[in-house]
């Protein structure tokens, strides 16, 4: 699965939904400036006494706004709204008494600003940010063929307007989330339905949550989730059902609200079909009498069920199709600290025979203050594999003339890269601050390419592969001191597409296109004699790098739908059947697809991996680094 970013025209509607769909009600107009901006605790507590405001400058330009939809105090924030007396924006400069707390970040809109304190008073000045401070949202990133998500974190303190008057509905709002992540699976699922598919009506499908924080006035009552289709022009003629719940998670009715048209409600067993301005059907959504929602491409079509699992929605959503479990979702959102994670759990079989075929997993870290999105990683994985957590340290660019394409072998004093050009295969060597020294260009009969590379005492090894027919496949040994080829072994009977190869002193391991499997090879005299094929999972398509080390087989893969560092525990390997990996790290691309990677050394839990104009490098956490 592939990340990709929201284009421009999401960032259009959004900020007409925004205008338009968030207008308050009994406050300033909506074409008026509005500026929010809050002071984030350092630690949890109350001022001491009521904290106060006022501007140091351009007094005249700006009023501050006191109801409790523009300020408050909760024990984490302190947030007020301005408005702007004219119609441009001015930067004035503000003072804001905090008796009895420090302050650690100063927030206008979405945007951190530099700001001084002095004992209990806090001086900062405006900058230009609209967004409302209180509302934390978060985009979760979609693909070619998934929506995004557009998330509202709703944190207890938060509470605002009608949700203030009662507990906080923590099972409603994490059924809800369960439902948009289901939603979002069942949308791929059915097809032609993404960002980028060519579909059957005019507009967007929208995938949103609600919130309770009251921002701007904006009540947002109960909590509820939507799935919206905004037409071309965004309004008039844009359809919001918002799915409301009970304190089980079930759906029980749907406010269907058509801006700058009528609106009506739908409870269970009434189709809600969405319609483009010219009456084609975007998508039919019915409320089920077990409290659950249906959903089709055309009103003919057989449903995608959604359902809460047998825990309630708050816990699981089950997506049921033709009388079958296809999907379990479930996720945990810890607010506070800034970190989802949610599980979607791809099922086969029927009835009490059912097994998990795969998981998707989504790792989200996001600041709790803004819902910036910081971190995002998706990987697919066989359902027995745990993931593993790996976070991006650290990117190196290298010259245009020693890129790393294929891969990299790291030693403790040099460097080592692989590229081809022309025919020819070529070596990079650098120093360990990745400055090069050497490029040495390699040329083996009969072949054209060299692929990901490795380091054993002394020597790389290399797979070598001609692109043309006929297709062959060689090892080759190059000594490292002056790069020189010493041995070279061919296996094309057994290997036409060889990319991958590592040595650990025993065996020889190579990854294979052609065939989809890892072969290991013992060195007998002058000959390459395979002594085993390794079956993996076939959504992990082909091996890019390998490596072994402390009785650990690590394979990264990329192309396939499951794409990361997965780690095979070398004793458990059998031939003949398919091989589950015990570990993924999700490490994705930042310049191209994945490559060869190898260990830093003196550094056991942290590679480089190539990306053809970088390196970069990554931090595999070290408590889930697979142990024999």
């Amino acid at each position: 699965m592939r990340n990709t970013l929201r284009t421009k025209r999401w960032a259009v509607i959004w900020l007409a939904w925004g205008l338009v769909f968030f207008t308050p009600g009994p406050g300033p107009l909506a074409a008026a400036i509005l500026v929010d901006f809050k002071l984030v605790k350092s630690e949890a507590g109350r001022c001491t006494t009521a904290p106060t405001v006022k501007l140091l400058d351009h007094q005249d330009a700006w009023k501050l706004l006191e109801s409790e939809m523009f300020h408050g105090q909760n024990d984490r924030e302190i947030y007020w709204g301005l408005e702007a007396t004219g119609e441009e924006f001015v930067p004035a400069k503000l003072e804001v008494t905090a008796p009895g707390v420090a302050v650690r970040r100063v927030i206008v809109g979405k945007s951190d600003v530099p700001f001084e304190q002095d004992g209990d008073r806090v001086v900062f000045q405006l900058v230009k940010d609209t967004s409302r401070v209180q509302l934390i949202q978060t985009t979760l990133p979609g693909d070619e063929k998934t929506l995004p998500i557009h998330l509202i974190h709703n944190w207890e303190i938060r509470r605002g307007g009608p949700h203030a008057k009662e507990p906080f509905r923590k099972e409603q709002d994490a059924a809800a989330k369960n439902y948009l992540f289901a939603a979002r699976e069942t949308l791929r699922m059915i097809g032609g339905l993404g960002p980028k598919d060519e579909r059957a009506f005019d507009g967007y499908l929208v995938l949103m949550g609600s919130e309770t924080a009251f921002s701007r006035g904006h009540a947002d009552y109960p909590i509820h989730f939507h799935i919206m289709l905004y037409v071309p022009g965004y309004n008039p003629g844009s359809q919001v059902p918002h799915f409301y719940l009970d304190d089980q998670g079930r759906v029980v009715e749907n406010r269907f609200d058509v801006l700058g048209g009528p609106s009506r409600t739908y409870r269970a067993g009434e189709p809600c079909a969405m319609k483009d301005l010219d009456g084609r059907v975007g998508l039919v959504l019915t409320i089920t009498p077990q409290g659950g929602l249906a959903i089709k491409k055309t009103p003919d079509a057989k449903p995608h069920v959604l359902l809460p699992g047998p825990e309630g929605a708050q816990r699981s959503v089950l997506v049921r199709h033709n009388d079958r479990t296809l999907l379990r979702v479930s996720h945990v959102d810890r607010v506070p600290d800034g970190r989802m994670t949610a599980r979607m759990e791809f099922l086969r079989g029927q009835g009490d025979e059912q097994t998990v075929d795969y998981v998707r997993t989504d790792h989200h870290r996001y600041d709790p203050f803004t819902g910036r999105l910081d971190a995002s990683q998706v990987v697919c994985h066989p359902a027995a594999t745990a993931v593993a957590p790996c976070e991006r340290i650290g990117q190196v660019k290298l010259p245009a003339d020693a890129p790393a394409v294929q891969g990299v072998a790291l030693t403790e004093k040099y460097y080592f890269s692989s590229s081809n050009r022309n025919g020819a295969g070529r070596i990079h060597k650098f120093d360990t601050a990745w400055k090069p020294i050497e490029t040495k260009t390699l040329r083996v009969e009969g072949v054209d390419h060299i692929g990901a590379i490795s380091y054993h005492d002394g020597h790389l090894w290399a797979g070598w592969l001609s692109t043309k027919k006929p297709r062959r496949s060689i090892v080759t040994e190059i000594r490292v001191s002056d790069l020189s080829i010493q041995r070279q072994f061919e296996i094309t009977s057994d290997v036409t597409w060889i990319d991958p190869v590592a040595f650990d002193g025993l065996h020889v391991w190579v990854g294979d296109l052609s065939d989809l499997g890892i072969h290991r090879y013992r060195i007998e005299g002058d000959r390459l004699v395979r002594d085993g094929v390794f079956r993996y999972p076939r959504p992990l398509h082909f091996s890019q790098g390998l490596r072994v080390r402390e009785g650990m087989l690590y394979s990264i893969h990329t192309f396939g739908e499951m794409d990361g560092l997965f780690a095979f525990r070398i004793a458990a390997l059998k031939p003949g059947v398919v091989n589950v990996p015990q570990r993924v790290w999700p490490i994705t691309e930042s310049k191209m697809h994945l490559e060869g990677f190898d260990f830093v050394p003196g550094r056991p839990d942290e590679i480089f991996e190539a990306q053809g104009s970088q390196v970069d490098r990554w931090r595999l956490s070290p408590s889930d680094i697979v142990k024999p």
